[in-house]
């Protein structure tokens, strides 16, 4: 294997089309990679620490389907009236992984 072309230093594990990577860049991209899915830091974190396929407790969170469910309507006249107030922050909420 040649050495990354990101930081040129360590023999690369993983590689693209166009590049290789060694360990720890490659974790460094794909940490910035999700950053920018929006996801919550609990989120990520969760990933990172239980080698991103075991299930994970967080704290409980409604989705749309789940009010839809308790108010007897569909879960786009949820998402619908969500964006139409402007609910779709991080005040509000987060993006979860299910």
């Amino acid at each position: 294997m040649p050495n990354c072309t990101h930081c040129k230093k360590r023999q690369a594990i993983a590689f693209t089309t166009f590049e290789f990577y060694c360990q720890d860049c490659a974790l460094a991209i794909a940490l910035s990679l999700l950053k920018h899915c929006q996801l919550s830091k609990n989120s990520i974190n969760a990933l990172v620490a239980n080698g991103w396929n075991l299930p994970v407790s967080t704290s409980h969170h409604y989705s749309a389907t789940n009010i839809a469910h308790e108010l007897n309507c569909s879960a786009q006249k949820i998402r619908r009236i969500a964006n139409k107030l402007g609910l779709k922050t991080d005040q509000y909420g987060e993006w979860r992984l299910d």
